[in-house]
């Protein structure tokens, strides 16, 4: 049975609830990392005002990851190096010998944006705005060894029948301390991409889980959770500010080469621009890609 929750506006408050939830009555269930306590098909909805990121819950974001995940995203692209020069941590989480990450999402979405883009601008009522993230030619056959990051989620959907746009994202795993904050920040990011670019007014965001579970070692850190301020300074103040997603001046194909000119510094007019550059700049000039 699916455990529903409306957060409505204040994703503050919600983020702490279902840390609780999850924590205090999930079911112990073995992992390869360590026992995790799990609830199944867990939902939640997030209202179109919500923030994207829970800031002011005592759970500091590293924004530049954020960032560096949520721009790739939104433009379709694959760029890991932008996400390695951002964190070293993460890459030995999910990089590859070979240096790639296998569940990159942002090249695994790629043209698929624009598919999402013409089906609504053609009809608005349409059942089909639909993106792929798992790939069952790269994601479900064994091997030894498996791939370092295999996504997590597996679809996202777009719906403009209510005159808003809704998204809805299904994952078939999600950790409630390391993985939520970052992935409701970046499926955001793309919905107010894709919002700008149809015109369609900014709707709801529903996230269902199937496996929402929080590990041991981060039950110390889900007990010390309270708001700080009203949501908006983080603990120390420290982000007064978050983006609305990517504003390409050439629609949805522009969305690649939009990314490449923020990071430049050449496209930073949209004051969400100047914050991907502000975040990621100094990354991508380690890169040297582009």
């Amino acid at each position: 049975m699916a455990f529903m929750i409306d957060y409505e506006d204040n994703w503050q408050e919600g983020y702490i609830d279902l840390c609780n939830r999850v924590a205090r009555n999930g079911h112990v269930r073995a992992s390869r990392v360590g026992e995790t306590m799990e609830m199944r098909d867990y939902v939640f909805t997030l209202g179109p005002d919500a923030l994207d990121a829970p800031l002011g819950t005592d759970r500091r974001m590293h924004m530049a990851l954020g960032a560096a995940e949520a721009i790739q995203l939104c433009a379709g692209v694959g760029f890991p190096e932008l996400t390695n020069a951002t964190s070293s941590q993460i890459a030995a989480f999910v990089t590859d010998p070979d240096g790639t990450i296998h569940g990159n999402y942002g090249k695994r979405v790629g043209f698929q944006l624009v598919d999402v883009v013409t089906k609504l601008n053609v009809d608005r009522s349409t059942r089909q705005a639909v993106i792929a993230v798992w790939d069952h030619q790269k994601d479900s056959a064994f091997r030894r060894p498996m791939p370092k990051d295999i996504p997590c989620t597996l679809s996202i959907t777009f719906s403009a029948s209510s005159g808003a746009l809704d998204m809805s994202v299904t994952m078939r795993s999600n950790d409630v301390w390391l993985g939520v904050p970052y992935d409701v920040f970046q499926f955001r990011q793309l919905q107010r991409t894709i919002s700008n670019v149809t015109g369609i007014l900014m709707g709801e965001y529903t996230h269902h889980a199937v496996s929402m579970h929080a590990y041991d070692k981060d039950l110390a850190g889900i007990n010390r959770l309270e708001p700080q301020s009203d949501g908006r300074g983080g603990s120390k103040g420290e982000f007064d500010y978050l983006p609305n997603g990517l504003h390409p001046a050439g629609g949805v194909g522009d969305l690649p080469a939009c990314l490449f000119r923020i990071l430049r510094g050449e496209d930073v007019g949209p004051p969400s621009h100047e914050w991907y550059h502000q975040q990621l700049g100094k990354a991508y000039g380690t890169t040297n890609v582009g």
